[in-house]
């Protein structure tokens, strides 16, 4: 009977455990001697302030009661009227814009109503302006409608300006 030896033998390898730490130590080393090049952007000069303040212009402030009830800045009025007040002061100021608060109550409807009026009178206003002009460069009546927040504070507003006189 014949009897096998086994010899081992060893496959010769290379140490790997060490390996992380060398790599590791070579990006820290490249991260903290890399150079940055930090750009100075793009060179502006910003005008100085004036002294003349721009002038604050309150808009037309239309708020629709829960009962249905109107208001234009702080007055009742029918939505006929609504259109014929926006006129006199858009024609006025064409930068005046024109805030539609709605109570939170109130029926869609009250709401649909009144924005038509404005912009019936918006195609009224600008409608020969309009005609052959594209969209960007038509002139629009700016409607601003609130949150529920910011109607308090427009209502706010208009209560202490009244006071005030403005």
């Amino acid at each position: 009977m014949k009897i096998k030896l086994f010899s081992r033998k060893t496959k010769p390898d290379i140490p790997t455990s060490s390996f992380a730490d060398v790599a590791f130590l070579l990006l820290v080393f490249f991260i903290l001697t890399t150079v940055i090049a930090i750009s100075k952007g793009i060179g502006y000069s910003v005008p100085k302030q004036s002294e003349e303040t721009e002038s604050y212009i309150p808009g037309i402030y239309i708020y629709i009661s829960d009962r249905g009830n109107v208001f234009i800045d702080g007055r009742e009025a029918t939505p006929q009227g609504i259109k014929q007040y926006c006129r006199e002061k858009i024609t006025i100021n064409p930068n005046k814009p024109v805030i539609i608060h709605c109570d939170p109550d109130q029926q869609y409807q009250g709401f649909i109503t009144i924005l038509d009026k404005i912009k019936q009178l918006e195609n009224e206003l600008y409608q020969t302006y309009n005609k052959n002009r594209p969209l960007t460069e038509q002139k629009r009546i700016h409607i601003v409608i609130p949150s529920s927040e910011e109607g308090v504070r427009y209502g706010l507003m208009i209560s202490r300006n009244k006071k005030s006189g403005l």
